[in-house]
């Protein structure tokens, strides 16, 4: 008999992690108080215009990084961008 996994939080985190559960072969069961899974990385429209209301940047996914090898090791179909910054941030302002 299988075992139950409950995970509390339809975010990225418990995402990853029930997908990394099910294909060591857990029956995991995903709780979320929303009305939609995905935590911050949600939309919303206002008048006509999308706005996202979750991360914008994050790293780990360069090589051995710790998003990449996750995301590796959940067999999720997806592609790392390369390594290289977005945008420069100043901490000088004149």
């Amino acid at each position: 008999m299988k075992k139950t996994v409950l995970i509390i939080g339809g975010g990225i985190g418990g995402l990853v992690c029930g997908a990394i559960l099910a294909k060591e072969g857990y029956s995991v069961r995903i709780l979320e108080k929303h009305t939609m899974a995905g935590g911050g990385l949600h939309t919303f429209k206002r008048n006509g215009v999308d706005f996202e209301t979750g991360i914008h940047v994050i790293s780990g996914f360069q090589d051995n990084g710790v998003l990449r090898r996750l995301l590796h090791i959940s067999a999720l179909p997806v592609n790392c961008a390369s390594n290289q910054p977005t945008m420069t941030v100043s901490t000088t302002f004149r």
